[in-house]
């Protein structure tokens, strides 16, 4: 298992429930993975590790073979080369009958949220050092979650995300909100780029989310009028405007051994 994201806490127990395989975690920022090296510290896992590598340095590493490779949130913080570059690094990794899965940050969902982009990154208009950007933004975070008008539109979304943000790191809230790397994706793009790259979709990690039953009646029943033919992404597509879906957690597989 090869997880790109976090300070492995996931991998824990697939470690303890699998002591015959190898589980790899690695994150880009250091602060991000550091609680899982010390935990690690204290309950040793001989068949788990962790590690922290840039983009460059991971996607030029030498890793194996995985059956399971996880990418979470970094699809979403590269540019489209870096996006071809990790499926190819995917695709390089992974066992033959292995299966990976992205999550990344999807429309229409992020729409919203990119009304708090915005706030932030003209707040950080104001300051003029470095030091001065992450506390800018949590200000403009403060007033965002305080000065909501009752009557704003926009709202209920809007307090989502801002909850979401108020629990991110440093790091997480630049690469997220006010650097302009995040780059959110409707569901049909995603699946392009990864079909250029060899893959083929499988369906979502939590299969639930693609029933529209798993929302309402009303989305059900307007679900099979507006897209009553066979087509799995369209109606995956339609699903995703109907609730305004955020993200996905999306299961490709080698299209060479798609089944």
């Amino acid at each position: 298992v090869c997880l790109v994201w976090g300070d492995g806490a996931n991998l824990r127990a697939f470690a303890l429930a699998n002591p015959q395989a190898q589980a790899v975690g690695i994150d880009l920022d250091a602060g991000d993975i550091a609680p899982g090296e010390h935990w690690l510290t204290q309950h040793p896992l001989p068949n788990l590790q962790l590690a922290v590598l840039d983009l460059p340095a991971l996607l030029g590493s030498e890793l194996g073979a995985f059956d399971y490779i996880v990418v979470r949130g970094v699809f979403s913080l590269v540019s489209g080369e870096g996006r071809a570059a990790l499926l190819a690094f995917c695709q390089r990794h992974l066992s033959p009958d292995g299966v990976t899965c992205f999550g990344y940050n999807t429309y229409p969902g992020w729409k919203s949220a990119e009304v708090l982009q915005d706030a932030m990154q003209m707040h950080l208009s104001l300051v003029d050092s470095p030091e001065a950007q992450n506390p800018s933004a949590r200000g403009m975070l403060v007033f965002m979650a305080m000065g909501l008008a009752d009557n704003n539109p926009q709202r209920p979304a809007l307090q989502e995300f801002i909850r979401e943000a108020k629990q991110f790191s440093d790091v997480d809230l630049a690469l997220h909100y006010y650097q302009g790397l995040n780059q959110p994706c409707y569901l049909m793009d995603f699946l392009t780029q990864a079909s250029e790259a060899g893959f083929a979709w499988l369906g979502d990690a939590q299969p639930c989310t693609e029933l529209a039953e798993h929302y309402s009646d009303n989305v059900v029943q307007l679900h099979q009028t507006i897209c009553p033919y066979d087509h799995k992404l369209m109606k995956q597509q339609y699903l995703d405007f109907a609730v305004g879906r955020k993200h996905r957690y999306t299961l490709l597989v080698s299209t060479a051994h798609a089944g």
